[in-house]
């Protein structure tokens, strides 16, 4: 009898290990856990950015980008959306996630801001020369696996990297962090 229990202990035991490491590395495939960071040196720009200004953890910003979705495509101007976007004014390593600043919304043609709604914030990034991280990633991962790289080429190659730093999300799940930088 003592057997039979050691046994079922064992295979319930065997069976939540499997059960475990199947969701880690399905689910952190699905995330981007374990997704490649591509870096490219260009330029780019220039940018206009339709949002609304959230204050608190980037890993949140997902959460705000439904709601800024929601919200233009009640106000008429989702029409005009090429793609979701967020402005992250601090650095990530450098403020206390509650303090963090960002606009979360989309990249629109210029000339489609007539008549938005007043409370959007329109934000216009120039061109410029940055470092572009690409993984394929949930959005909330993107940032948490591409910018330690960032820093880590920045220092190899005696650049300085400075915000507003970008993170482009691509409907395909293609996810672009744009760091500007400087010699």
């Amino acid at each position: 009898m003592r057997d039979k229990q050691i046994s079922r202990k064992a295979v319930f035991s065997l069976v939540g290990l499997i059960g475990l490491l199947a969701l880690i590395f399905g689910g952190g495939g699905h995330l981007g856990l374990f997704s490649k960071v591509h870096l490219e040196v260009i330029e780019r720009g220039p940018y206009t950015i339709v949002g609304l200004s959230y204050k608190g953890p980037y890993r949140k910003i997902v959460h705000r980008l439904k709601t800024v979705n929601a919200e233009l495509e009640a106000s008429g101007l989702a029409n005009t959306v090429k793609m979701q976007c967020a402005i992250l004014y601090d650095a990530p390593k450098d403020v206390d996630p509650k303090s963090q600043q960002s606009l979360v919304g989309f990249i629109v043609k210029n000339d489609d801001l007539v008549g938005e709604p007043a409370k959007y914030t329109i934000e216009r990034i120039g061109m410029r020369k940055v470092v572009v991280a690409k993984i394929e990633a949930h959005p909330s991962v993107a940032l948490f696996r591409s910018y330690p790289k960032i820093k880590r080429w920045a220092k190899k190659n005696n650049y300085d990297f400075s915000v507003p730093m970008l993170e482009i999300y691509h409907r395909n799940g293609l996810v672009e962090l744009e760091v500007p930088i400087t010699r």
